[in-house]
């Protein structure tokens, strides 16, 4: 048994850590928008900059280089802060998504694109 378990805890060892560790789901619009709520609410740089688009507007660069400042960390976790998502409005094509969350003085669209096979934030 002992060498059993020591034989797993070898294999285990020799597997990349990114393939332990549970990728992100980013296939639906509302499912990666929740990811973008909890990086930020978790101050998770990795996350957070998964979820924007590589075409997303220039202010949103040092979200995706991870070069976020404390302020704008601040700032980000305040105005995000219980957010709830209240609508999503497809596309005709499906390629482009609106996602609208409520924030709690008021409402934000966050604009989304397909990447590939994940959803994407290009701006809000």
């Amino acid at each position: 048994m002992k060498r059993t378990a020591l034989y797993v805890l070898a294999l285990t060892a020799l597997i990349p850590k990114q393939t332990l560790a549970q990728q992100p789901d980013f296939s639906t619009p509302e499912v990666a928008v929740q990811n973008f709520l909890e990086a930020v609410a978790n101050g998770d740089a990795d996350l957070l900059a998964e979820c924007f688009a590589e075409d997303a507007e220039g202010e949103f660069t040092p979200i995706r280089e991870k070069q976020l400042a404390d302020s704008d960390w601040a700032e980000l976790q305040e105005l995000f802060r219980d957010a709830e998502i209240i609508e999503t409005v497809m596309a005709e094509d499906e390629s482009t998504a609106t996602v609208r969350v409520q924030l709690r003085q008021r409402s934000e669209a966050l604009y989304m694109t397909m990447e590939g096979s994940a959803w994407k934030i290009r701006g809000f």
